[in-house]
């Protein structure tokens, strides 16, 4: 767990914590129903956010391929019923729930008439989330035919990228984070590959669903110099990530990957000169 990057001091000291890991998934029982049991001694601890796996994710080589949005008994850690009995003994104890918002990329549910990954389903009745090539960037990267504005941000070769500057994407989008806020209870965002999009567009959902509190997942390598080793100077790295927190308004936190990577070597390598 990375510490956090902040363009305005925060209002309040908070410590947030991760729910689960890659082998969350397997849990027999469910990881919802597991984690419930810990939730008197994670919140003596003094935890004020808990970081939860994303409700809806097909994990595949650690990758997060999310497909029908809405669908959230097709879990792999639990059912709608169960997250959202979780969330609620959470706010009893007085900590907030963060959602994994994973929608730079998607999974499609079927082949177009062409013979490509490119139909969405959102997981309802309606047409939410019901998407085509035409909510996919036109020079997306998985073959997927997307018709769609060009990426605002670094391509994710796993799925098809999502146009983000697409109205109904945002609309829809914004609709569906508002609904997993009011009907399942999460009070705030970790928004997954968000350097898959603009800033802009990180800004804009943060303004139609304001959370309580968001975190942005910028992830470039440390500068590496010739011994293999990280370089002492990370300013260039860690200028990235207060610029991107910048470019979103304040309004949301960045992980600060640079001082996670220098710690590491510090303490793994013995280089505490560091």
């Amino acid at each position: 767990m990375s510490p956090l990057l902040h363009h305005h001091p925060p209002n309040h000291d908070s410590f947030t914590n991760i729910g689960f890991n890659w082998e969350s998934s397997k849990k027999k029982g469910g990881w919802y129903n597991f984690l419930i049991k810990s939730i008197p001694e994670i919140a003596a601890s003094g935890i004020t956010h808990v970081w939860l796996p994303p409700p809806l994710i097909l994990l595949h080589q650690k990758r997060y391929l999310p497909g029908r949005l809405y669908d959230m008994d097709a879990s792999q850690y639990g059912t709608q019923d169960e997250l959202k009995t979780l969330i609620k003994e959470f706010h009893s104890n007085g900590i907030q729930c963060v959602a994994d918002i994973v929608i730079n990329h998607r999974t499609a549910e079927r082949k177009d008439s062409d013979g490509r990954w490119n139909i969405f389903e959102g997981g309802t009745p309606d047409d939410r989330l019901d998407w085509d090539r035409s909510c996919i960037c036109i020079d997306d990267t998985t073959n997927s035919g997307g018709t769609g504005n060009p990426d605002t941000g670094a391509d994710f070769n796993g799925a098809p990228d999502i146009d983000h500057l697409n109205t109904r994407v945002q609309r829809e989008l914004s609709d569906w984070m508002n609904w997993i806020k009011t009907e399942i209870g999460f009070d705030g965002w970790r928004f997954d590959f968000a350097k898959g999009y603009s800033p802009d567009i990180t800004k804009l959902y943060m303004g139609n669903t304001r959370p309580e509190f968001a975190v942005g997942e910028i992830w470039n390598p440390l500068s590496y110099g010739s011994d293999g080793k990280p370089n002492y100077d990370q300013d260039g790295h860690r200028r990235e990530l207060t610029e991107w927190v910048k470019a979103v308004g304040g309004s949301a936190t960045a992980f600060d990957f640079t001082t996670k990577g220098i710690l590491q070597a510090a303490l793994v390598e013995g280089e505490l000169w560091r």
